[in-house]
């Protein structure tokens, strides 16, 4: 019965170890943007060493925003994961630092829009090296953009040991992309002003195996 009891204990313990290092944690910290909301972030560490981020929210574009793609006007966003040590004897280190791309557009002639994306930079979204795909409707291609599904950002061997990290997460347009003209009537204006933000101080990853240095 006791062999039995402390099989059972143990076997409670690896769980809580396999889920302590799988999942780092759940961001808290949320942010609001207009009618656009960051509902959740979660960071997590994959058994093969995959640092991945996955992200829920809900966009609204601004009227403007609309008024501009009906144009053949394309809006360009960009989301950014990052992961950043604190070093008091120096400055901050971003261990890892990654961004992803989407230029969105609409045909009028076809009435059909289209979501590009990258990993690369914001250029490749307007060539044929990005992935491209086809929408019915604005909604539609908004839902891929507001659901964000374990992307990988780096690797586990990126990490240094046993360091608390800062984790910032965001997602917005990308103004410097827009044509001149808008750029100027964009600032100072809420209607462009589409930033998501989420960050997350003091947290602890699992152990890297041959991380990064200090």
């Amino acid at each position: 019965m006791v062999r039995l009891y402390l099989k059972r204990c143990l076997l409670w313990l690896v769980s809580v170890c396999w889920l302590t290092a799988t999942l780092a944690f759940a961001q808290s910290n949320l942010d609001v943007s207009g009618d656009s909301v960051l509902q959740e972030v979660h960071w997590a560490v994959e058994p093969d060493g995959a640092v991945v981020v996955s992200a829920q929210m809900v966009l609204m574009l601004s009227r403007p925003m609309v008024e501009a793609l009906h144009q053949g006007i394309p809006v360009y966003f960009v989301a950014q994961a990052s992961l950043t040590r604190t070093r008091w004897w120096l400055w901050d280190k971003k261990d890892i630092d990654a961004h992803r791309y989407w230029r969105l557009s609409y045909q009028p002639l076809t009435r059909v829009w289209r979501l590009q994306s990258s990993q690369e930079s914001s250029k490749h979204t307007d060539s044929s090296q990005g992935l491209a795909q086809y929408f019915d409707s604005l909604d539609q291609a908004l839902a891929l953009m507001q659901r964000i599904s374990n992307w990988r950002i780096g690797e586990r061997s990126q990490l240094a040991r046993d360091q608390a990290y800062v984790a910032r997460f965001s997602l917005g347009v990308d103004q410097e992309r827009l044509p001149r003209p808008l750029q100027f009537d964009a600032q100072g204006r809420n209607d462009w002003d589409l930033l998501l933000r989420a960050s997350e101080s003091a947290v602890l990853l699992p152990q890297a195996q041959g991380g990064a240095t200090q």
